[in-house]
């Protein structure tokens, strides 16, 4: 019994640092879970399990396994968390060799979203590989097959525990557990620098991690790239006998191109090269820009996003309608006003004739009211000669022709 709460059944696996994960019952909510647990024996290995469990427990994501809540009962320190059925992405890859190239972009597709999520609230994972990538309803596949995706596939991401944050409002959000200073414990010396310790994997590291420097959501990009590369091409595109030369060939070599055997289209096979990019700049810039890239490689729609137009400067937020009076989303003051938002064009907003009032008009334009009165002229005009012809033809139509005052009548004969 842990926490005097959690019924432990059996063995799942066993992580880094001394962890290990089982099946466990929850006795209060009499419901299954995965129980996480880590003997206290180092005080930054313990500092890393806690800031990882409360990272975890901030995201709620249909694709990052969820983590109900975490403690400590004396000298064990454990995490409850989503229990799954399925297997890791680093286990069927390790027996499928490859994966076809459009179930490895729909399986990217899931982790950018999550990626998207964790991002947006600040949050850079740091150690995304196959092994910490959890897949449930897969199509088993017979040994040496490429990977097969059921309709109900899910990919869900594990393990925040060397997550870090990156923006303003760690402080405000998290508190001072979350320094600036990143205490977590390494998991080894690097000598490439001889003045910093690496945390990662060095087979999925980007070149800034590997030199120190402070990682951003382009650091996970990258470790995606090797994801991607590493699913389709059936190999990792960095081999080596030992870590300091992968990092080497991190730092310093170009990724071979895929196997000319792999069926993967030109965008896709550009794609995953451009998320290899060396400088984080020449990489892409968000999880939702690299997203619509590899949709498109593969024919799907991009992803349906909120509609978005400039409040204040610097500022937007989602809208239903386009507001009257408001410049229309598609303006370059709109995309100056919110950088990096996905602005999508608005129909333009109907407004007051910009035609000067003393303008001439053209001959085709001619006021409405002014066509009116014409036609009136037009029809009194033709009223009046109408009324004069039937004056002067009725008055002759006997054959007797007016006298003129003091004229003496005169007969006449019709014949």
């Amino acid at each position: 019994m842990v926490a005097s709460r959690f019924v432990v059944e059996s063995l799942l696996g066993v992580g880094g640092g001394g962890s290990s994960v089982w099946v466990a019952r929850e006795t209060a909510a009499s419901r299954q879970v995965a129980l996480k647990l880590l003997p206290v024996t180092d005080a930054q290995e313990a500092a890393r399990f806690e800031r990882g469990a409360i990272l975890s427990e901030s995201l709620t994501h249909p694709q990052i396994a969820r983590v109900f809540e975490h403690g400590r009962d004396s000298d064990l320190l454990w995490i409850s968390m989503e229990l799954l059925a399925g297997e890791t992405l680093a286990s069927l890859i390790a027996s499928t060799r490859s994966v076809d190239p459009r179930d490895a972009v729909l399986i990217a597709d899931q982790i950018l979203s999550a990626l998207e999520h964790a991002h947006a609230a600040e949050i850079v994972h740091r150690d995304l590989k196959p092994a910490n990538l959890f897949v449930t309803g897969h199509v088993a596949a017979p040994p040496g097959a490429p990977l097969a995706l059921g309709p109900e596939a899910r990919i869900l991401i594990l393990d925040f525990g060397i997550a870090r944050l990156v923006g303003p409002s760690a402080a405000e959000r998290f508190g001072p557990f979350f320094p600036d200073d990143d205490p977590i414990a390494p998991e080894l010396e690097t000598e490439v620098t001889g003045q910093h310790r690496i945390c990662g994997t060095p087979e999925y590291m980007a070149p800034e991690q590997i030199l120190g420097a402070p990682p951003d959501v382009r650091s996970d990009l990258y470790a995606l790239g090797v994801i991607l590369y590493r699913m389709i091409g059936g190999q990792l595109p960095f081999r080596a006998r030992t870590r300091y030369e992968i990092y080497h060939r991190h730092l310093h070599e170009v990724p071979p191109p895929l196997p000319p055997t792999v069926p993967a289209p030109l965008p896709l096979a550009a794609a995953i090269h451009r998320a290899l990019a060396k400088k984080p700049e020449d990489r892409f810039q968000s999880a939702a820009a690299m997203r619509e890239v590899l949709r498109a490689a593969i024919g799907l729609p991009p992803v349906p996003r909120p509609k978005l137009f400039p409040t204040e400067p610097g500022q937007a937020r989602p809208v239903s309608a386009p507001s009257p009076t408001s410049a229309p989303a598609h303006s370059a003051e709109a995309s100056e006003a919110a950088p990096g938002l996905r602005v999508l064009p608005q129909p333009e907003a109907a407004g007051p004739d910009p035609t000067p009032a003393n303008a001439p008009s053209t001959p085709h334009e001619v006021p409405p009211h002014r066509t009116y009165l014409r036609a009136l002229v037009v029809a009194a005009l033709i009223a009046v000669a109408i009324l004069l012809a039937f004056l002067v033809l009725g008055g002759s139509d006997n054959g007797e022709v007016a006298a003129h005052p003091g004229d003496a009548p005169v007969a006449t004969t019709r014949h």
